[in-house]
This record gives structure tokens, sequence and C-alpha cells, in this order.
């Protein structure tokens, strides 16, 4: 009875992620049987949350925040799937079984629900470290749970996967600008705004340009300080064009494509090499590292 009920849900998990986005469900098949199970039915539960809290079906429909009932309701029937105690329904169902499998910890879907909390309350960053902390609860912490699925229980690579989690909601978060708009949401740190809303009187043509430009200058100051010179400067590629001119020079008459293509690979992959290993020239290693150490997320909950 308990593997026709189990078959039962897994079909369902799978319909469900299947109408819900196509792309994870393309994603899902390369797993092997028994972890593709266990993603979809995380899929289904977070699928649910999302819509549930958006007020849409499969995320699809205008954004309409539930109410702070819904949340504890949500809240609520959550936890009861980590004690062991689901109701009926699909995601708490898929949610119970998770956390049995995988140890799940009750600190990690509580951080997930936070930042649905964040949206019930309507609230809105300040500053890049509040959106990146905001990412890290609605989609960080799913990425840790990915993991988990996938047998990882070593801190770094946890927050390698929590990293990974942050970047797609940081994709989504530029994506959705109109749509997030019109449902009374924003994500984009306040602190960039408030300076362009001061402009826009005098120099409304500075003023659209920051509002332009708004995404990429926030990725931008995500890296580290070291790296930072390093990408506002075109000084490395145009010294890398120069060489490429010189070299092609020498040569004078290429006789087709292909020895052009030999040559100009074979001189972007000698200054790959240089500029991965040499501290003077681009990005060294050691800067590289620094980019998966935020603090702006706590990650004590990825273990337990």
């Amino acid at each position: 009875m308990n593997s026709i009920v189990g078959n039962g849900l897994e079909k369902q998990a799978e319909r469900v992620i299947h109408r819900g986005s196509k792309s994870f469900g393309a994603a899902a098949q390369l797993f092997a049987p028994g972890m593709r199970r266990d993603v979809m039915m995380l899929y289904a539960w977070c699928r649910h949350c999302d819509d549930l809290i958006d007020g849409q079906q499969l995320g699809r429909g205008t954004i309409q925040t539930a109410s702070i009932e819904t949340l504890e309701g949500l809240r609520e029937d959550s936890l009861a799937a980590l004690d062991g105690s689901p109701t009926p329904a699909l995601p708490f169902q898929a949610l119970a079984k998770l956390a049995r499998r995988h140890s799940i910890s009750r600190s990690l879907v509580e951080a997930h629900i936070h930042g649905f909390e964040l949206d019930v309350m309507g609230w809105q960053p300040s500053t890049l470290e509040d959106t990146l902390r905001y990412s890290y609860h609605v989609a960080g912490t799913v990425g840790i749970m990915m993991a988990r699925i996938m047998q990882v229980r070593d801190a770094p690579t946890l927050r390698r996967a929590s990293d990974l989690g942050i970047a797609f909601q940081l994709t989504n978060i530029a994506r959705d600008v109109v749509e997030d708009a019109l449902g009374g949401r924003c994500y984009l740190p306040e602190q960039w705004r408030r300076v362009a809303d001061q402009l826009r009187p005098k120099v409304p043509k500075l003023a659209k340009l920051m509002d332009e430009a708004e995404p990429d200058v926030l990725a931008y100051m995500t890296f580290p300080a070291p790296h930072r010179t390093k990408l506002h400067s075109t000084n490395p590629i145009e010294r890398l064009n120069g060489e490429i001119k010189r070299r092609s020079e020498v040569v004078g008459i290429f006789p087709n494509e292909t020895a052009i293509t030999r040559l100009v690979g074979a001189l972007l992959l000698e200054q790959n090499d240089e500029w991965a290993v040499q501290r003077a020239r681009y990005m060294t290693l050691e800067t590289i590292a620094q980019t998966g150490d935020d603090a702006a997320a706590s990650l004590t909950d990825m273990t337990g």
C-alpha cells in the first residue's frame, strides 16, 4: 500500500514540475531515477510556496501577495511535515519524505520561509547586502536542499550550492523588474535609486543612465574589491588585441580560416593561463576564492 501511495506521489510531483517549468523538468531527467524523484518532490514543495505567497498558479498570473495568515499556515504545515505529521496535500507529503531521506533541517526550511515573510511584510532592500540576504533565503536555501539530495554534506560545497541559488535569484530579479513592480515589489537596493532620483530634476540624462546601468553596476559590486579595478579597465583586452594583431602581421597571409583559429586560439589559451597564475596581471585564484565566502548568509544550518 505504501509503495502505491509513494508512486502516486511521485507521479503528481512529476506532473507539477513539467507543468511549472519545462527547463527544470528537462534538467531533472539528467538525474538517476531515485535522485530525480526527490528533486521533483522538492520542486513541488517550492512551487507551492511560491504560488501560495504570490497568488499565482504554477508561477503564472499577476502577483497578488498573500496575507500574514496564509504565510503562517504555510509555515505551520511545512514544520508539521518535518515533524512527521504532514497534511494530505502533495507539497507537504513530499517535504516529509525529503526530510526523512535527506535530513532536511528545520532551520533550513524556516530560513526559506523567512524569505516569503519578507515579501508578505512589504520589505524592500536598502543595500546590496540586503538583496543578497533575501536571495539566500528564497533561493540559496534551495541550492543547499538540492545539494543534500545529491548526497553533499561538506560545508564548502554546500556554500557553493547556496551561491548558485543566489546567482539564479539575482538573474530572476534582473529579468522580472517590471513584473515585480506591477505586483508592488522591488528587490533593487534603495540607495542607488535614491541617488538617481536626486539627480533626476537637474540631470535627467544621468538619472536615466543610472536607471539603465543599475543591474550591471550592482552585479559588479558583488565582486571582491581587488577585482573591480580589473573589471572596469579595458587595458588587458587592449593588450591582448594588440598581441593578436602583431602575431597576425608576422604571419601575413593565412591559407584558410582554420589557420587563423589555430593561431588566435593558441594565443587565447596562453593568455588565459597567464591571467590565472600571475598575481599582478588579472584575477588570482586567491581573490576568486573570496567570491564564495560572502558573510551575508549564515550557513550554520547547512549541515544540520
